[in-house]
C-alpha cells in the first residue's frame, strides 16, 4: 500500500502532543510535591511565605492559563462532543466545579481578554483571582470598554483592597456607569436575602444565609476585629465572632441574661470604659461603610483609601469591651 505520508505526519504530532501533555502533567505533580514536602518541614513566618508564594506564582497564574485556555474551548464548541449543552455544565461535570464556580470562570474567560491590564497582572500573578473575578463581573454587566477606561485606577485600588472591599469600588463604577442597571441588580440580591437558624443538635445550631451587599459590609466591618489570631488568650477567631454576636445580641435581653453572655467570654473582665471605646469605634465603621453607600461619582484614588489603618490594631481592645451591640455601634 502507498501512503502519501499524511498518516504518518498525523502521527507525529499526536505524538507530539501527548509527549507535552506528560511533560506538563511531570511538572505540575513535580512543583506539587515540593511545595508538600517543604510545607511539613517549615513552621511559622515560613508558612505564611510558601502560602503566598503558592497563590502568586501557582494557583492564580494557573487560572489565567485556565481562564485562557477555557475561552478558546468556549470559542471552538467542541465541549458538545462531550455530550454537554452548554461550557457551564461540561465545567460542572468533567471540571468537577458548582454552577457558581463554573459561572464565575466562564465570565472571567469571556471578559477578561479585553482588559489587557487585568489580564497581563493576572498572568503574572499580581492580581488575585478574587479581583480579577470581581473586574470581569463588571465588564459583563457594563461592558468591558466601560472598565478599561479606569482600568489603571481599579488596578492599583485592587492592589490595596481585599476582594470584599474592591466589590464595593467596582459596584461603585457600575453605579456611575448605569446606575439603572446597577440599582435592579441590587434588589434583586436584596430579594434573595435570607437567613435560617436551624434547630440545636448535641448543644450548638447551624446558622446560614445570604445578604445583600450593605448587610454584608457592615456586619464584615462589626466583626472583622474578632476574626483576627490573637497572641493571648485560648479561643479561635470563630469562636471569638461567636461571643461577640452573642454579646450584641444579648442587648435586647434582661439584665441577667446580659450578665451570663459578658462572664461566658474568656477575656479578664469587661472595662467600665466600654461604652466611651464603642463610640469613638463607631466613628470608624461609619467612614467605612460610607464608602460603600455614597452618592455616585467619578473614581478618584484619593477615594480608593484603605479602611483607617488604626481601626485593625483595636482587636486587643476590643476584646475587653462588655456587650455593645452593633446598632449601638453604627448609631452612636
Amino acid at each position: 500500500m502507498v501512503h502519501d505520508g499524511s498518516m504518518a505526519a498525523i502521527g507525529a504530532e499526536v505524538a507530539t502532543k501527548n509527549a507535552r501533555l506528560t511533560a506538563i502533567t511531570h511538572h505540575l505533580n513535580a512543583a506539587i510535591s515540593l511545595a508538600r514536602g517543604y510545607i511539613e518541614e517549615v513552621d511559622g513566618s515560613d508558612l505564611g511565605e510558601v502560602l503566598i508564594l503558592l497563590r502568586e506564582v501557582g494557583i492564580d497564574p494557573l487560572e489565567a492559563v485556565f481562564a485562557q485556555g477555557l475561552r478558546r474551548f468556549d470559542q471552538s464548541g467542541e465541549y458538545t462532543a462531550d455530550g454537554a449543552v452548554g461550557l457551564v455544565g461540561w465545567l460542572r461535570w468533567k471540571c468537577r466545579l458548582t454552577v457558581g464556580a463554573a459561572i464565575e470562570r466562564v465570565t472571567i474567560a469571556r471578559q477578561v481578554d479585553q482588559l489587557p491590564k487585568t489580564s497581563a497582572a493576572f498572568a503574572s500573578g499580581a492580581l488575585g483571582y478574587q479581583h480579577v473575578a470581581a473586574l470581569a463581573r463588571t465588564a459583563e454587566h457594563v461592558g468591558a470598554a466601560a472598565v478599561r477606561n479606569e482600568e489603571g485606577t481599579l488596578l492599583r485600588a485592587a492592589g490595596t483592597m481585599d476582594p470584599g472591599q474592591f466589590t464595593g469600588v467596582v459596584k461603585h463604577l457600575e453605579h456611575r456607569v448605569d446606575g439603572e442597571a446597577a440599582l435592579a441588580e441590587a434588589n434583586r440580591a436584596h430579594d434573595r436575602r435570607y437567613l435560617h437558624i436551624g434547630e440545636p443538635v448535641d448543644g450548638l445550631a447551624r446558622i446560614d444565609g445570604l445578604l445583600d451587599g450593605e448587610q454584608v459590609a457592615t456586619l464584615r466591618t462589626a466583626m472583622n476585629p474578632y476574626l483576627k489570631p490573637l497572641k493571648t488568650g485560648t479561643r479561635t477567631p470563630g469562636q471569638r465572632a461567636a461571643d461577640r454576636a452573642d454579646r450584641g445580641m444579648s442587648q435586647g435581653q434582661p439584665a441577667s441574661r446580659r450578665r451570663r453572655a459578658a462572664s461566658a467570654a474568656d477575656h479578664p473582665g469587661h472595662p467600665r470604659h466600654a461604652g466611651r471605646h464603642a463610640r469613638s469605634s463607631g466613628g470608624r465603621v461609619r467612614g467605612v461603610l460610607a464608602r460603600f453607600v455614597e452618592t455616585p461619582q467619578p473614581l478618584r484614588e484619593d477615594r480608593l483609601e484603605r479602611i483607617d489603618p488604626h481601626f485593625a490594631d483595636q482587636d486587643q481592645d476590643f476584646a475587653q469591651v462588655g456587650p455593645v451591640s452593633l446598632r449601638d455601634v453604627i448609631a452612636s
